[in-house]
């Protein structure tokens, strides 16, 4: 085997992320105040994010069962919550547009992580951490990716070319592990993973291409719709990688969706893969371009003036160029997260048909199929207000159907 398989990367942030969501699990069953405020988090965040939801499920049955009831129970407050208050309160539009992106789990893990990649830039720029031991050895490259952005001036300068120099080491490593290895248990994929982003390691086990059940067991109508977009887009990304397709057609960019490719049982797509991903990162930050406004002359101000203003701007000649601001745009986009979320607008929409032609009897258990963050997603697409309060309506009526069994008990510890 080659010697740079040897000693596998080994990232100090992703170890201590993955460490923190495991203190997560172990706190619910042991810290009795972190319980009894857990179902006022998740009114706040309108839920966990399907990575920590799923672990919360495949953890002690005991604390499965038992965070099922807080989301229940947290539901049951957000319906009276939108009942007493108009959805367009800035309080209610805040928990609803901040759905997508919050987490009870994730809050405590990206503080964490800020304050990680903080410590790590303070070394290198008092030098009490060499550049090249950090982005060799000690953080995986979407770490280090990272911590390139958050650099500055000189020292962003020098991290650059270390990064890319990262970059070559990773997928040189990777093409060189002969047939003899590859065909063992498909190495290549390991290998990827732990150096690109080994945190994420549970998207990788949810990445085959095959037409199995989705790995979650909600009923969510709109989460099984993404699931069945998600296994659509990977078995894509395996054809056009195949077909010799550009690129940018399907190939992710951003770390999660890159890993969700690797575990696909073919080296070649996992190698273009993390090529595309590596070259996305590191390609040159674009700038906006913004027009200067140019001054005219207040005579051809005048609306109804218009060939004096024409005359005007002749003699005053070519409006000047253009001048890049220097606000760079954001990261390449990324053809999985687009395929996410066309697949969550199309279900939602679905969703909001069926909800249109559903009785009253049938709204309301209709409605209780949805997770919180996709109720957040369907209560801000309604398409006028009438549908919004029917949808408070059906949610506090199914709720007060079974207060009694939804009910969080007391926690004895």
């Amino acid at each position: 085997m080659n010697q740079s398989m040897a000693h596998p990367w080994h990232c100090v942030v992703c170890q201590h992320l993955i460490e923190a969501d495991q203190r997560y699990l172990r706190r619910l069953q042991t810290d009795r105040r972190m319980r009894c405020t857990l179902t006022e988090a998740l009114v706040a965040s309108m839920g966990f994010c399907d990575h920590h939801w799923q672990r919360l499920q495949e953890s002690d049955p005991d604390i499965a069962d038992w965070s099922r009831r807080c989301v229940s129970e947290a539901t049951t407050r957000l319906g009276e919550l939108f009942a007493r208050t108009k959805l367009q309160d800035e309080f209610l539009q805040d928990l609803l547009f901040g759905a997508r992106s919050r987490c009870p789990a994730c809050l405590s893990s990206s503080r964490l992580e800020g304050r990680l990649l903080t410590r790590l830039l303070l070394d290198l720029e008092s030098k009490r951490t060499s550049l090249r031991s950090l982005f060799s050895t000690q953080v995986c490259f979407e770490h280090a990716r990272q911590l390139t952005g958050r650099a500055e001036g000189a020292l962003r300068v020098r991290m650059r070319p270390a990064l890319r120099k990262r970059s070559e080491h990773i997928l040189s490593a990777a093409i060189s592990i002969d047939a003899a290895d590859a065909s063992s248990g498909c190495p290549i994929e390991g290998l990827l993973t732990d150096a690109l982003y080994p945190r994420v390691e549970g998207l990788v086990e949810r990445s085959a291409c095959d037409d199995a059940p989705a790995h979650s067991t909600d009923s969510c109508p709109v989460c099984m719709e993404m699931e069945s977009g998600r296994r659509h887009w990977l078995k894509a990304v395996v054809e056009n990688i195949r077909l010799g397709q550009p690129a940018w057609l399907t190939l992710p960019t951003c770390a999660e969706h890159t890993l969700m490719c690797l575990n696909t049982g073919d080296p070649d797509v996992a190698l273009a893969v993390a090529q595309r991903y590596v070259e996305a990162s590191l390609a040159p930050p674009r700038r906006r371009v913004v027009s200067l406004v140019r001054k005219r002359r207040r005579g051809s101000t005048r609306w109804f003036n218009a060939p004096a203003a024409s005359a005007d701007a002749a003699a005053e000649g070519p409006p000047p160029e253009s001048a890049p601001a220097a606000e760079p745009v954001a990261f390449i986009h990324c053809p999985g997260c687009q395929q996410s979320d066309v697949a969550m607008r199309r279900a939602v929409f679905s969703f909001l048909r069926s909800f249109g032609r559903a009785t009253d009897m049938q709204a309301p258990l209709l409605l209780g199929q949805l997770c919180l963050k996709h109720l957040a997603e369907v209560m801000i697409y309604a398409p006028e207000e009438r549908t919004q309060a029917r949808m408070v309506k059906c949610l506090n009526k199914a709720r007060a159907e079974d207060r009694h069994a939804v009910t969080v008990p007391a926690v004895a510890l």
